[in-house]
């Protein structure tokens, strides 16, 4: 796999509602479709460091006023990885940190990186950290549900889920956000995905 996919589900409200933005995206220059922003780049360096505290055991402040992919790790950034790590600890089961999932089998070229899957016989928890203004619902989000549905193909074999909780973790908008989606409910959307 590459490391964008053409269908990536952080973009799935555009490419699902509108699929033919993928190949107009695709002939843009290159620095078009991949510019990047301040926001962006914090963002990216407080999910590394919610990364490294969950799979080292370190705390949060561990990392503040050390630098992160150019960013310094300041007071509010700690604060919003501390919410996120916090929650995933406070969580039962088998923990997977940026989880690569894909839809590859059924929607070719659909993959991504959930940043948390939370599994246990019968039930799965896909966690996102976001680190925008912009309030994000957890309800009907397209980027989660394939999440869901990509942990589902490749983990049901073991936790037989028949429940899933998606939860936003969003410190500067809402906090903790969860919405529990029935299987059924995913299985549908696939269908809506496999159309595009």
């Amino acid at each position: 796999m590459s490391d964008h996919a053409r269908l990536s589900p952080s973009a799935a409200d555009r490419w699902v509602t509108c699929p033919g933005s993928v190949t107009l995206i695709e002939s843009m220059p290159e620095d078009k479709r991949n510019s990047k922003s301040l926001a962006a780049d914090i963002g990216t360096a407080i999910h590394e460091l919610s990364e490294r505290c969950l799979i080292e055991d370190v705390t949060p402040n561990f990392f503040l006023g050390r630098k992160i992919n150019d960013i310094t790790i300041e007071e509010e950034h700690i604060e919003q990885a501390e919410m996120y790590v916090n929650y995933i600890n406070s969580l039962d089961g088998d923990l997977y940190v940026e989880q690569k999932v894909t839809l590859k089998d059924v929607v070719p070229d659909c993959y991504g990186t959930a940043d948390a899957l939370v599994c246990q016989e019968g039930f799965l928890e896909v966690v996102d950290l976001k680190t925008g203004r912009y309030n994000v619902d957890p309800k009907m989000n397209r980027q989660m549900m394939i999440y869901a549905l990509g942990a589902i193909l490749e983990h049901d074999e073991i936790y037989r889920f028949d429940k899933v909780r998606l939860t936003i973790v969003q410190p500067p908008a809402g906090g903790i956000k969860s919405w529990d989606v029935d299987i059924d409910t995913l299985w549908d959307f696939m269908d809506v995905l496999i159309d595009v």
